[in-house]
């Protein structure tokens, strides 16, 4: 998918997408790449099925992208990243055995709140009038008193108020629990090096001046610091899954324990 113009002629009245269910570990990982950074935002794709007859979008997994800018105040997505997730989603649809598309974008929102700005809005009305069931996912992280419970998620997608004016509709999203998938085990994998090799290219870029000694070793600080920040907030929400999974997990042992000992009783 590739994203139009400002030209909203093709987007609906009111969306496409009613119901968003994201399963526990594609959430684990979009929260891992939301809480890597408290002062840029951060993109990547969302992986998963449509449920055409229910209007449902069904999130199983996510593909975490590169900054084309490193502006706080906006992300951006280039025709190359669609591609990349058109590749990304035809290879796992073939090892998984199920039928994978691109089917939403997610961004985080640091510091601030979590309602779509203008931009986003505009932003996602171009991507709907080539995929009407295309939406996005906002995360808002280190918003004032947030924390990794109190964060706040907005999934939406737009309609036109009238011809001119195109506004955003917020759609309810649930969390399913799922078994580990091989394709979300990787991802925890390749996050942490995609963060490691962004920050290493702005490492070694040319400066315009040359640094003395002093300056080289501030620079070195800098950027370890900006590694162990990194992989402290990325282990955040990954402690918060599994101990989510554990929860469930103990719950459906009750369950089936109570299960057994009312057939015994049979």
């Amino acid at each position: 998918m590739e994203p139009l113009d400002n030209n909203i002629n093709n987007l609906t009245q009111d969306g496409n997408i009613r119901h968003v269910e994201i399963n526990l570990d594609a959430l684990a990982l979009c929260l891992n790449h939301a809480f890597s950074s408290e002062s840029e935002e951060v993109l990547g794709l969302l992986i998963g099925q449509i449920d055409e007859s229910q209007r449902k979008a069904i999130i199983k997994s996510t593909l975490p992208l590169t900054r084309s800018n490193t502006n706080s105040e906006c992300v951006e997505f280039l025709s190359d990243h669609f591609i990349v997730g058109g590749i990304h989603t035809a290879k796992l649809s073939k090892k998984s055995g199920e039928s994978m598309l691109v089917i939403g974008w997610y961004h985080s929102h640091p510091r601030k709140a979590v309602w779509p700005t203008t931009a986003d809005v505009e932003r996602q009305a171009q991507y709907q009038c080539v995929e009407p069931s295309f939406f996005g996912l906002i995360f808002s992280v280190y918003n004032g008193s947030c924390t990794i419970d109190t964060m706040n998620i907005c999934c939406f997608q737009t309609f036109k108020q009238n011809p001119d004016t195109v506004k955003r509709r917020c759609i309810d999203v649930t969390i399913q629990p799922t078994k580990f998938n091989f394709y979300n085990l990787e991802g925890y994998i390749y996050l942490p090096q995609l963060l490691w090799e962004e920050r290493l290219k702005a490492y070694i870029e040319p400066s315009n001046e040359e640094l003395d000694t002093f300056e080289i070793l501030e620079k070195d600080s800098s950027t370890t610091v900006e590694l162990i920040n990194i992989m402290n907030a990325i282990t955040r929400p990954l402690l918060w899954s599994l101990e989510e999974r554990l929860k469930i997990t103990k719950m459906r042992v009750r369950q089936l324990r109570g299960l057994r000992n009312f057939l015994e009783q049979i």
